[in-house]
């Protein structure tokens, strides 16, 4: 398997202006963890909004708005969040266009989903201390505490958050993993990079891929998570979509299953 695929997508996010401060300030989270930042509940509370703002729509959105997103949560306040009315929050995502169809349930589980975080912080002094110190995290596999909080009979379930949107959590706070989202599962799988014997790559295959290429590239896994994302997502490089793949402007063409074999 080829890897330096990765090498030429950074080259094409750089030359298109596609790592924007903010994009380039993120990567630094995983700086930030590395060198023993401890994240507040407050951080976290971000964090898990950010991802469940993310659910099956374009970040672009989002991103516009977040300075606005910041005030309609209080800052993250999570006492304030707590008090208010879920309605609330659906009417003033959805005056700027920033809801999702699952806007309502996550709304009205987040109150659900601060009780979790504080229990846990409660019994460990900090969020962080449970996660560091969780097996799969000092193992370098925190994808199994994804898969752990999006469980239904744990007792720390992150209400209305599957692998993918507790996978794109992780990356807020500075843990080293990939999101698995359809992106990333469909340009890993056997029609486009043949990483996968499937069509799509499954979440824990997508994860493991873009740890083996983070490897082999002397990249965090959140930079290669970004790089494959930012050559596919609406409102940033839009190459490899999933509709109408831009094939004649496609730098990676010669690592590319449908441009070397012709699959429809």
């Amino acid at each position: 398997m080829n890897y330096d695929f990765i090498k030429e997508l950074k080259k094409f996010a750089e030359k298109s202006d596609l790592l924007k401060p903010s994009i380039k300030k993120d990567l630094e989270k995983n700086i930030e963890r590395k060198n023993g930042k401890v994240y507040s509940l407050s951080d976290h509370i971000q964090a898990i909004i950010y991802s469940l703002l993310s659910n099956q729509r374009p970040w672009k959105r989002i991103e516009e708005n977040i300075n606005e997103i910041d005030k309609i949560f209080f800052g993250y306040n999570a006492e304030k969040i707590k008090n208010a009315d879920p309605a609330y929050f659906v009417k003033s995502l959805k005056q700027i266009s920033c809801g999702n169809r699952s806007i309502k349930k996550q709304m009205n589980g987040l109150k659900y989903i601060i009780d979790v975080l504080e229990g846990i912080s409660k019994k460990y002094g900090t969020i962080d201390n449970y996660f560091n110190n969780h097996k799969s995290v000092k193992d370098g596999y925190p994808y199994y505490l994804a898969k752990e909080l999006a469980d239904k009979n744990d007792a720390y379930k992150l209400k209305n958050m599957g692998i993918a949107l507790i996978c794109e959590y992780f990356k807020n706070i500075g843990i080293d993993i990939a999101k698995p989202d359809t992106h990333i599962r469909r340009v890993l799988g056997k029609d486009i990079l043949g990483f996968s014997n499937n069509k799509e790559a499954s979440p824990k295959e997508a994860v493991e891929y873009i740890k083996e290429i983070a490897e082999k590239n002397r990249m965090t896994q959140k930079e290669v998570d970004v790089l494959l994302w930012l050559y596919c997502a609406k409102g940033y490089g839009e190459i490899c979509t999933k509709d109408n793949p831009k094939c004649d402007k496609c730098v990676i063409k010669d690592y590319c299953n449908r441009n070397n074999t012709n699959v429809a």
